[in-house]
């Protein structure tokens, strides 16, 4: 059976995404706040928070986006409901942790951005289309697309959760999937789309990566990373070494 070795150490990362992601949520917040005081607002003046989403949410109109490229990045680290943040960073912070200490932090973080840029190219698309408007925000892709990869490089995972025992990590992540599928049919469909963009986005990556791992002959990369586990221990391997021992093995 294969477990999460809680013992093994991983990099700042996971607690990095969480900590920006909970930073524009406190940010705006507090510009909430601050509005919320109408005497300090000039008549016709646009307010904090407008100004800060104006900033960091992805609008869904082309020409829109094209005076702030950047919040294809933005919003992504963008989360407007108290519960949607953290719904999204319980959740990613499982998964990031997974992906860092089995693949390393590179890995980890190009999967998060794939996931958001993704999201945000389909929803950009829709809105070119007709079939959006406003604006996108939220971690949901990207944290999809952790889940992603996960799926295609270990479904068989056991995940540590407490009270609730360790289910293998497809069965988690399916049942997420399917609850974020059902979402459609309660509104938004635009942003659950994207959604689903941002978990297929993390699925090719990972396929991406096993194929480019099953295509060269290292078998002796192989041996080499097992001596150094038995010799070191696995926090003593790098992020290459780490790809070679779990793709190769993964049966």
């Amino acid at each position: 059976m294969e477990v999460i070795d809680r013992t093994h150490k991983c990099s700042l990362l996971p607690a990095t995404l969480v900590t920006v992601n909970v930073a524009v949520y406190v940010l705006l917040f507090a510009a909430w706040t601050f509005d919320h005081d109408s005497s300090i607002i000039a008549p016709g003046a646009l307010s904090a928070t407008d100004a800060i989403v104006d900033a960091l949410a992805l609008p869904s109109a082309f020409t829109a986006w094209l005076h702030r490229p950047w919040t294809a990045l933005t919003y992504m680290f963008t989360q407007f409901s108290w519960w949607h943040l953290a719904g999204n960073m319980i959740v990613l912070y499982l998964f990031t942790m997974i992906a860092d200490r089995m693949f390393g932090r590179s890995f980890a973080l190009t999967v998060y951005l794939c996931g958001g840029l993704a999201a945000g190219l389909l929803y950009l698309l829709l809105g070119a289309l007709g079939a959006a408007s406003g604006v996108l925000v939220g971690s949901s892709a990207s944290v999809m697309a952790m889940m992603g990869a996960v799926l295609v490089l270990r479904p068989s995972l056991r995940l540590p959760l407490g009270k609730f025992g360790s289910p293998r990590a497809v069965w988690v992540i399916c049942t997420l999937v399917l609850l974020d599928l059902l979402g459609i049919f309660a509104g938004n469909v635009a942003a659950h789309f994207c959604h689903l963009a941002g978990f297929g986005s993390g699925c090719a990556f990972a396929a991406a990566l096993m194929h480019r791992g099953t295509g060269s002959p290292d078998t002796a990369d192989l041996t080499a990373v097992l001596e150094k586990v038995k010799r070191s221990g696995f926090s003593s391997l790098n992020e290459h070494e780490r790809s070679v021992l779990f793709i190769k093995t993964k049966k």
